[in-house]
C-alpha cells in the first residue's frame, strides 16, 4: 500500500438501561390535590396530599427501578422524605388504602 494507511475500527454495543415503562410519565390519581415540593430537591422534600388518607405506602426507586426506600404511614395528610442516594432522577410511588395511586418523578440535584 503505497502511502496509504489502513485503519481498522472496532465498535462495541453499549447496553443502556431504560426506565421501566410505567415510570416514563407521571401517574396521579390525586389530581390537583397532591403537592410535592421542592422538586427539584437537594435531599428532603414534602408531600402534601391535600386531605387525610389512611395507610399510605411510599416507595422511592432510582432510575433503574431499584427500591431505595419504602415507608408506610398511618392516617396523615402530609409527610416529609429524604432521598439518601446520589444526584439524579427518582420515582416516588404512592399507594393509599382508599385506592389512590401516583408515580411522580423527583429530581435530586
Amino acid at each position: 500500500m503505497h502511502g496509504r494507511e489502513l485503519w481498522v475500527l472496532q465498535t462495541e454495543t453499549i447496553n443502556t438501561i431504560e426506565p421501566q415503562e410505567n415510570y416514563r410519565h407521571n401517574e396521579n390519581d390525586f389530581r390537583e390535590s397532591l403537592f410535592i415540593y421542592p422538586n427539584p430537591t437537594q435531599d428532603e422534600f414534602s408531600i402534601d396530599f391535600g386531605q387525610t388518607y389512611q395507610n399510605i405506602v411510599l416507595t422511592l426507586k432510582n432510575i433503574t427501578g431499584q427500591i431505595i426506600e419504602s415507608k408506610s404511614f398511618g392516617t396523615t395528610n402530609k409527610v416529609m422524605l429524604n432521598i439518601p442516594g446520589p444526584r439524579g432522577f427518582y420515582f416516588l410511588k404512592i399507594d393509599t388504602q382508599e385506592g389512590y395511586k401516583a408515580t411522580i418523578k423527583i429530581l435530586k440535584n
